[in-house]
């Protein structure tokens, strides 16, 4: 029998990580079958379209490495992006990614709520339902972003070509940039959850993230920091063999001596088959990230709000009531 865990609590960082773990050990399987059984068709569309991508792309791999300085790498890659099929499926790639995106943290953070709501028990119909609730609000936080990004871009490219000159003021610049990007990046990452576990909108969402990142950011900043590093290191195993794939085409193509003629693209099955493995292991690995997350989530809610203990309290308090 699997050990029901409570991630409405306070953890420290080794005892998120270590539940982190626990939960994916525990309970990939049935996530991964939630995951396919309701996104399978988007699943196969998105990978498709990243092999047809990189099967272009790497087709025109030894136009773009030029070793002889016969300047063909320039026309490669201006062939490459006036291709119409390579254009097509990159636009291919853009709109399922956006539409797998959400769909895929929905599938993982369904599974959770709907194993907390049900205190073990995971009923796919509910999964389901929150995966489709929530879909448009995933969808809003990122445009969100991308608008506050774009207000945040432009508005540090008007302060840097107003600061030409003088290097002591861009460096200064670039250094508050930098500080305020790491300190809005923490509560934008707790927003999506804040946005799941909470029924909030997505701007109320961001809000309260603040609110609960608040006093609390070296210590979800840490969580963040060792996780991504712990899952990076995994992701590195499934991007071995792509990276071996590049250093030997590379090293081939300058061993030839010319550079392939790039007329046209030409497809490379084995490059894009090792890109998608790559891609599809990655996202297995990020499911640890979505987990952690939700976990760091849930603690620092805890620390500002004790339901948690509160919820606890109140269970003995039913349970020991005789009627």
């Amino acid at each position: 029998m699997k050990k029901y865990i409570r991630f409405r609590k306070e953890r420290s960082l080794d005892k998120n990580i270590e539940t982190s773990f626990y939960f994916f050990r525990k309970h990939f399987k049935p996530m991964m079958r939630i995951l396919w059984k309701y996104n399978s068709v988007i699943i196969v569309a998105f990978l498709a379209s990243y092999f047809l991508y990189y099967f272009y792309y790497f087709g025109a791999f030894d136009g773009l490495i030029d070793f002889k300085g016969s300047g063909n790498s320039n026309s490669a890659i201006l062939k490459m992006f006036s291709n119409t099929q390579f254009l097509l499926v990159a636009l291919v790639l853009m709109l399922t990614s956006f539409i797998f995106f959400p769909r895929f943290y929905a599938s993982i953070m369904g599974y959770m709520r709907v194993y907390m709501e049900n205190e073990g028990e995971v009923k796919d119909a509910q999964v389901k339902n929150y995966i489709d609730e929530k879909f448009w609000g995933f969808i809003g936080l990122v445009l969100l972003a991308i608008v506050l990004g774009g207000i945040i871009v432009g508005l540090s490219a008007f302060l840097f070509i107003s600061a030409a000159g003088n290097s002591g003021i861009i460096i200064l610049l670039a250094l508050l940039l930098f500080l305020f990007f790491a300190y809005v990046m923490i509560p934008y990452s707790i927003s999506f959850y804040v946005y799941f576990f909470e029924d909030k909108g997505p701007i109320e969402a961001l809000s309260m993230a603040f609110k609960y990142v608040k006093s609390r950011w070296w210590y979800s900043f840490g969580i963040l920091l060792v996780m991504g590093i712990i899952v990076g290191l995994i992701s590195a195993i499934f991007q071995a063999p792509l990276s071996i794939y590049i250093i030997v085409k590379t090293v081939l193509v300058g061993q030839s001596g010319s550079v392939a003629d790039t007329s046209s693209l030409q497809g490379d099955i084995l490059g894009a088959s090792i890109s998608v493995f790559a891609i599809a292991g990655g996202y297995l690995v990020k499911i640890l990230t979505i987990l952690s997350t939700a976990i760091l989530y849930f603690s620092i809610k805890e620390y500002h709000t004790q339901e948690g203990i509160l919820d606890r309290i109140d269970q003995i308090g039913k349970e020991d009531d005789p009627a």
